[in-house]
């Protein structure tokens, strides 16, 4: 295997979970930030390598069958240095199959005229960023795979 740049994420297929190392850009800098994990999940491939030590393969995954995938931090300082955001809303999100999650949609790709959380769920980018309300971790969820986003409003 290459030294590329990758992250660890836990991936979530429904019933099924595993951890693994997703292969980022030649051009990721020193800190990984939440737009370069994004990049390969919203790009326009159905598949992505990801790797895992055990066992030792890597995996070409399905985007479409990945329910979610979770960034893990060891503090919420460190979780901020890697996840800058312009805007960030409150929500609680009920996924297929049973889970639910509460914590803060991260607006990305802000564009102007879009003002509702709902204009950014219907951009066409495939997984969202959610800051999860509990832990020091980052969810990217597969819009396919969500049932409902309550907004709450503080």
């Amino acid at each position: 295997m290459n030294a590329r740049t990758t992250v660890e994420l836990l991936f979530d297929f429904g019933h099924h979970q595993w951890t693994g190392r997703l292969f980022l850009s030649d051009t990721v800098s020193e800190i990984v930030t939440l737009e370069d994990v994004l990049t390969p999940l919203n790009d326009d491939r159905e598949f992505l390598p990801v790797a895992t030590a055990d066992p030792p393969f890597v995996w070409i995954v399905n985007k479409q069958a990945l329910c979610r995938a979770r960034w893990s931090f060891d503090s919420i300082v460190d979780l901020e240095k890697h996840t800058p955001w312009d805007r960030r809303e409150r929500v609680r999100i009920e996924l297929y199959p049973e889970t639910s999650l509460s914590g803060y949609l991260v607006i990305v790709h802000q564009r102007e005229g879009f003002s509702r959380v709902q204009d950014f769920l219907n951009m066409p980018y495939r997984f969202i960023p959610v800051i999860d309300q509990n832990q020091p971790w980052v969810w990217f969820i597969n819009k396919r795979h969500i049932l409902r986003i309550g907004h709450v409003h503080d």
